[in-house]
């Protein structure tokens, strides 16, 4: 009786969390730029990416029952370890929550600390949030403050015990919960893991760190950010983004660092998912103002395993890095990134320079051996400022630096112009200044 009684409890835990929603190998999309256009006539691109990952702030309740409406698994993202001012519950941290600056990529966000009641508190209406919309699962960014300089003492236990915190949380309202980067803990929390979400473990030769997470069942959601993207991605790139030694079975996905609508697959395909930008879609009270731009992505500290001698350079030829680089500020990874001292810019406002339009996503075509000399490139893997996620290893390959002239000396991300920016005013050449999500956010490419 008592082993019918336990295989029972066992099978209604499965159905409530959905243990079985997430598999190895699945095919998956990303869109934090804006929510996906998704309605009961059409179906969404890519048809056969099962899950989507999108912003909490940014979807709406019909854009997930849609998705779920054609087979789709949601997860919803937020920023679970960093203050950003453009959220709707910003006013909400207190001053004792924000611990050191994100300075100088990011002057206006802060590390959070995470040990406290207040943070847990506006994380837990987070998650409600999530749940009220109908997301399957959340991908909590930035809980990787412990590898950076946090300026609030965090360790790499207190971001177990949080990390274990929003997984309880999350499972009282029947949501799953992923591991955003932070390798580093993975160890000490993959049992209460569904999934992984990983940026540039390729690139910086960190891959099979998820062999035994894999090999235990559960799947790992694995972006890169080749520098021809959104244009093309050549073979060699391609094969080397796919292939990663020491680990199988990685749900690949190729992107620019927008995270906007475009995605290349391991199969030759690419395809662009139509976003919605009218400002409609957003949930979090502000109608799609929560702030979906996308920031760069990490690289590993000089404490990480790997060291720069190890890093795979056959496809980037420019991204080992000393240890004194490797050693710099991280920046958190996947997030929005609006203006410094504005809110988001209006949804209206184009986000993205690389982003196509709808019409041209019609169907998947196969990638071209194109050179990686775009004008409009993704960020630069060979460029002084090394690209996101907002997930963890954090950080910058060197410092933004700026000459005396006040003009940028990185390809990318150094940000210049704009309304706001109090950095770089102008672009050294052959770099120029353009509008990434104008009038408020503007980079050298």
């Amino acid at each position: 009786m008592l082993y019918w009684l336990l295989l029972l409890t066992c099978a209604y835990a499965s159905s409530v969390l959905g243990t079985d929603v997430f598999i190895v190998g699945q095919k998956w999309q990303i869109v934090l730029e804006n929510p996906p256009i998704v309605t009961n006539t059409s179906k969404v691109i890519p048809v056969d990416a099962v899950v989507w990952d999108i912003d909490a702030f940014d979807a709406n309740a019909a854009t997930v029952g849609a998705l779920h409406a054609q087979g789709k698994t949601v997860i919803c993202y937020f920023s679970a370890g960093t203050y950003e001012p453009w959220r709707p519950d910003a006013a909400e941290f207190q001053a004792a929550d924000k611990g050191a600056s994100l300075a100088p990529q990011w002057p206006d966000e802060n590390w959070l600390d995470i040990k406290s009641d207040n943070v847990k508190k506006i994380m837990t209406a987070r998650i409600k949030m999530a749940a009220a919309l109908g997301c399957d699962a959340v991908d909590p960014d930035n809980v990787d403050g412990y590898d950076n300089t946090n300026g609030l003492g965090l360790t790499a236990a207190d971001a177990v015990t949080y990390v274990r915190w929003l997984a309880t949380t999350a499972a009282t309202y029947k949501m799953q919960v992923g591991l955003k980067n932070a390798q580093g803990i993975l160890p000490q929390v993959m049992d209460v893991m569904a999934f992984c979400v990983n940026e540039q473990c390729v690139q910086y030769n960190q891959c099979d760190l998820y062999s035994a997470f894999i090999t235990s069942g559960k799947p790992v959601f694995h972006i890169e950010y080749p520098e021809s993207a959104p244009n093309s991605v050549s073979t060699t790139e391609r094969n080397a983004d796919c292939n990663p030694p020491g680990v199988t079975g990685l749900s690949t996905v190729m992107k620019n660092s927008t995270l906007g609508g475009w995605v290349a697959y391991c199969d030759g395909t690419y395809v662009t998912t139509p976003l919605d930008d009218s400002g409609n879609g957003g949930s979090g009270g502000g109608g799609g103002n929560g702030g979906s731009s996308h920031r760069p992505p990490p690289a590993p500290k000089s404490t990480s395993r790997r060291t720069s001698s190890t890093m795979r350079t056959s496809a980037r030829t420019s991204t080992s890095r000393s240890t004194s680089q490797q050693s710099t500020f991280r920046p958190p990874t996947t997030t929005a990134r609006p203006p410094t001292t504005n809110p988001r810019p209006p949804a209206t406002t184009s986000r993205s320079t690389a982003r196509t339009t709808s019409s041209e996503a019609a169907a998947s075509t196969t990638f071209s051996e194109a050179s990686h000399t775009s004008t409009n490139e993704a960020p630069s893997r060979t460029s002084t400022y090394e690209p996101p996620s907002r997930t963890s290893s954090r950080t910058t390959s060197s410092a933004v630096s700026t000459n005396s002239g006040n003009g940028c000396k990185s390809k990318h991300y150094d940000q210049c112009g704009g309304n706001d920016w109090k950095g770089c005013t102008e672009c050294e050449a052959p770099y120029t200044c353009k509008g990434i999500s104008a009038p408020y956010y503007y980079q050298c490419v």
